[in-house]
């Protein structure tokens, strides 16, 4: 019977620093724990051999620890507080209808019931903080807007592209061509922006719509194509030599890999050895994925000589020319190429890169702030919450 009250006061000590119980839960807990124990001395007291007695406390030791209780009663309260709270805060929201804050409290029921279901239904702990944290997630995010959001997102895109347009004219460094160019891809990112309004169903998407617009404006400088960069090309190009192998002896992976000069953002994939039984060139195909999840194909030559003499023996990887030529990707045999100064830094190159098909507008705005956001957009913007920041202008 000792290991019964052993068993016991272990749980009941459990229960007491349970901090999701409340105070009636861990008493009907505790009375759990009392009435297992005391069926357990009952069938120890009855047992009439040791067999009978070592079963009562194997089974009253089992019983005291299952009791194991969920905690339901403050993550209920907890969510009613979140509840409470995001009602109050839309009574308050005077930018909405009567129609609008009823539709909006009643999004609010929903995800609160929802949630108090949930918890209720929950068999683990774990299963009650797991509804509990869905729900306040789920009730906090009933963010409405009325018209009147609406229609003041819709008067700042109308005059942040009324004000770019302007600047766009006034600039004395811009042909006819590249300003009629410009005001188009203005017009462009407007419609856009205003579409998307629309379509917008909480304050936050709103409240997106309007920060990638104006950033759009600010960031778009001059409308013209920039050149692409292959990357792929750009690895091929920056292979450093040739693998050189005698004839019939084995080369490795790394031996391969080791010519390549890859940006730490790009994975090797496979390698595939090409045949070292017959003298001359031949080509390693590796199969490298691009940090975009793109897959590409580049080669690297692998120059099959001679068996050394004894005293004449070199490094199967020994530095060698550059290939003149390299397999393409259709064909796998050489077609691109490549000539000793293309050994550039991949980090200069990659800087190329991000600005491959990017569309600007005319940069017209003087001073460090985004000349967009004037009177109109900044009193939107203000009452709406946002904060938007820009880069400073290079003066013209």
């Amino acid at each position: 019977m000792e290991a019964i009250q052993t068993a016991a006061e272990a749980k009941l000590a459990e229960i007491d620093k349970n901090t999701s119980l409340s105070d009636d839960e861990k008493a009907a807990a505790k009375a759990e724990v009392a009435k297992a124990a005391i069926e357990a001395v009952e069938a120890i007291q009855k047992a009439t051999t040791q067999e009978a007695v070592n079963a009562a406390q194997a089974k009253g030791e089992a019983a005291i620890k299952a009791v194991n209780p969920v905690g339901k009663e403050k993550a209920l309260a907890a969510i009613k507080v979140i509840k409470d709270a995001k009602l109050a805060e839309i009574d308050k929201n005077t930018t909405l209808s009567v129609e609008e804050k009823a539709a909006a409290k009643t999004a609010v029921e929903k995800a609160y019931n929802e949630a108090v279901e949930a918890i209720q239904k929950a068999a683990t702990q774990e299963a009650v903080n797991d509804a509990e944290a869905k729900g306040e997630a789920a009730i906090k995010a009933v963010n409405p807007f009325g018209k009147k959001d609406v229609n003041e997102a819709k008067a700042a895109v109308e005059a942040a592209a009324a004000e770019k347009i302007a600047s766009i004219k006034a600039n004395p460094n811009l042909s006819a061509e590249e300003k009629a160019k410009a005001i188009v891809e203005v017009e462009r990112l407007k419609q856009e922006a205003l579409t998307a309004i629309d379509k917008a169903r909480t304050k936050a998407e709103l409240e997106k719509v309007l920060r990638t617009f104006l950033y759009q404006l600010d960031q778009k400088s001059l409308v013209y194509d920039r050149p692409t960069f292959n990357i792929e090309a750009y690895i091929q190009a920056s292979i450093t030599g040739v693998v050189k192998v005698e004839v019939g002896k084995a080369i490795t992976q790394a031996d391969i890999i080791a010519k390549l000069n890859l940006p730490e953002s790009v994975t090797v994939i496979s390698v595939d050895l090409p045949d070292i039984n017959t003298l001359g060139r031949t080509f390693a195909k590796v199969t490298l994925r691009l940090p975009d999840g793109t897959e590409v194909t580049v080669f690297v030559p692998v120059e099959v000589v001679e068996s050394f003499k004894e005293d004449k023996q070199q490094n199967n990887t020994q530095e060698d020319s550059k290939p003149k030529v390299v397999p393409s990707n259709n064909s796998e045999q050489p077609t691109v190429t490549q000539t000793e100064d293309v050994k550039e830094n991949p980090s200069n190159t990659s800087q190329e890169s991000k600005a491959s098909n990017q569309k600007v507008l005319p940069n017209t705005g003087t001073g460090n702030e985004i000349s967009i956001f004037g009177s109109v957009a900044m009193t939107v913007l203000a009452s709406l919450g946002l904060v938007a920041t820009s880069k400073k202008k290079e003066e013209e």
